[in-house]
């Protein structure tokens, strides 16, 4: 369990006469400060939004996640940060891994905020079918994530950027942050006062500093029916990919493996595997939306949600992998407790 420095920003879309809206951000100190991040439950909401309109394989997104991972510090209780192996990276893999936390901390942001009674109703907007895709664009101008809250939708949009050395101090709504403030605006009036948050993340070798911006209102975008659909589709590709794997979650058959993230020991002595279990049907007995305050402990960060079970696995070289099925039974008893 990570942690990240969270601002909330009350957001205000003001009309200008003859031109496009413009959004007043003002920081909510109360509901700012450094807050936990339960990795299972990052890395869970990252792989949703992996895959592409014709669904996920399985491989992909596990490597996908894995590699995720393996560039950025997880220490228990510590601030998530870049690691070193980070800026020895190409261009492309560090923009794909601070674009994935910037998407990860947006959905985590999600259930920290809002009543997400069902974290797993999620879609991202580049796999909708043409036609509700092209509902929610304006031109090439369009969000990145559908939420389904309490039946109605928002749009999310993530932006993950990274910094070394670490600014001294991170401005409060720098101009990038507005003039993407503003383009959401401008694409919320065309689509009929559409409702939309943002998160903008940015990693660093010593923190992370994820800004939350939430204009407030609620509204429906998409007909919940396609998201579901888009949904199991996606679900049940990856299970039709996913290896045979004998362990059972919450109930349900799993299908699943496991993946070394770290190929050499970190700093501390340890390293990484992780697993990902896609289940034959929605695991009973959904969670609530955040995990509980405590860990199984220092060791394991277990998650699992819709069909998605994982866990994170810091470990010693002579440590080996657990057993599933016992790990998610001691899970299940703790959410219950």
């Amino acid at each position: 369990m990570a942690t990240v420095v969270l601002r909330k920003f009350d957001c205000v879309v003001v009309p200008r006469p003859g031109g496009p809206p413009t959004v007043q951000a003002t920081l909510n100190q109360p509901a700012s400060g450094e807050a936990a991040v339960h990795l299972g439950t990052f890395v869970r909401l990252n792989a949703m939004r992996l895959g592409t309109a014709h669904g996920a394989h399985f491989v992909a997104v596990l490597s996908e996640l894995a590699l995720v991972l393996s560039r950025l510090r997880t220490t228990f209780t510590d601030p998530l940060r870049l690691a070193p192996a980070f800026w020895q990276s190409s261009s492309h893999i560090r923009r794909f891994v601070t674009e994935s936390c910037g998407l990860g901390l947006l959905s985590w942001s999600v259930a920290h905020f809002e009543d997400w009674r069902f974290p797993y109703r999620l879609q991202h907007i580049d796999n909708l079918p043409v036609a509700e895709r092209q509902a929610v664009s304006l031109g090439r101008l369009r969000p990145d994530l559908l939420f389904d809250i309490g039946g109605l939708q928002v749009a999310g949009e993530a932006r993950g950027r990274s910094s070394h050395p670490p600014p001294s101090e991170y401005v409060v709504c720098p101009t990038a942050q507005q003039d993407r403030l503003d383009q959401l605006a401008m694409w919320s009036e065309a689509l009929g006062d559409a409702r939309w948050i943002m998160a903008w993340t940015r990693c660093s070798d010593s923190t992370t500093v994820a800004d939350y911006f939430d204009p407030g209102e609620r509204t429906s975008l998409i007909p919940d029916r396609v998201l579901a659909q888009v949904r199991r589709q996606w679900e049940n590709r990856l299970w039709a990919t996913a290896p045979l794997f004998d362990a059972f979650f919450l109930g349900r058959r799993l299908r699943g493996n496991w993946l070394l993230v770290d190929p050499a020991p970190q700093p501390d002595g340890t390293q990484r595997r992780l697993f990902l279990g896609v289940s034959d049907s929605e695991l009973e007995s959904p969670p609530p939306p955040l995990p509980p305050e405590f860990p199984i402990d220092e060791r394991f960060e277990v998650d699992a949600a819709g069909r998605l079970a994982v866990i994170v696995d810091t470990f010693r070289a002579t440590q080996p992998p657990p057993n599933v099925t016992a790990l998610a039974r001691r899970w299940g008893q703790g959410r219950n407790a």
